[in-house]
This record gives structure tokens, sequence and C-alpha cells, in this order.
């Protein structure tokens, strides 16, 4: 299965986005990412937030990926992810993709409670 991460910063310069916007911002990055790929019958969506820096000013980050893909339209992902930074007034947004698997224990065994 594929893994597509977009990267979004919170910041606008030096300063954060509003709550809402921020929400909204990674609400439409979600909405690009399911729009611009063919995926399999499960497939699902996660959020991660951390910190990064950028241009030597830290803030908020959060990687927005989708699990579950069999396929990326790779011009049309990148044209909207660019548009996205333009509304959002982001210098870039970072873009990934590539092979996701599980690896299991070496015991083999379950865990169980």
């Amino acid at each position: 299965m594929i893994a597509v991460t977009v990267t979004l910063g919170r910041n606008v310069g030096t300063v954060p986005m509003a709550a809402e916007e921020w929400d909204d911002f990674q609400t439409d990055a979600e909405a690009i990412l399911e729009g611009c790929t063919v995926r399999e019958d499960v497939w699902w969506c996660e959020r991660h937030y951390g910190a990064g820096e950028w241009d030597g000013i830290r803030e908020e980050s959060v990687r927005v990926t989708l699990l579950g893909v069999v396929e990326v339209r790779e011009a049309q992902l990148r044209l909207e992810l660019a548009e996205l930074a333009d509304q959002y007034r982001q210098d870039a947004v970072a873009l990934s993709w590539g092979e996701s698997v599980l690896v299991a224990r070496a015991s083999g065994a379950m865990v169980t409670s």
C-alpha cells in the first residue's frame, strides 16, 4: 500500500494562524489528498502533530497522511497543493509518498491484555 503525506506549517510569516484557519488548512489538505488519489476499499487518514522550523522560525506543524492509496495523480496533486499554499499564504508545503508496510513482532506472538 502507498502512504501519501503532506506536511503543513502553521505560521504565516512569523505569526501562527488562528485556530479555525489552522483547522481549515488541514481539512483542505486532507480533501486534496483524497481527491488526487485512487484508494483501496479500506483506507484512512491520520494527522500527527509536532513542531518544526522554517527559515529559522519555530512553528507548529502537522503531517496529514493518507494510507491505502493505490495510485497518485501527481500532476493534479502538485497543482492543487501549490494553490493551497497560495490560499493559506505559505511559502511551500511538503509532499512525500512511498510504500508502507507493517512489520510484525519477531516472535510472531500476538499481544493480549
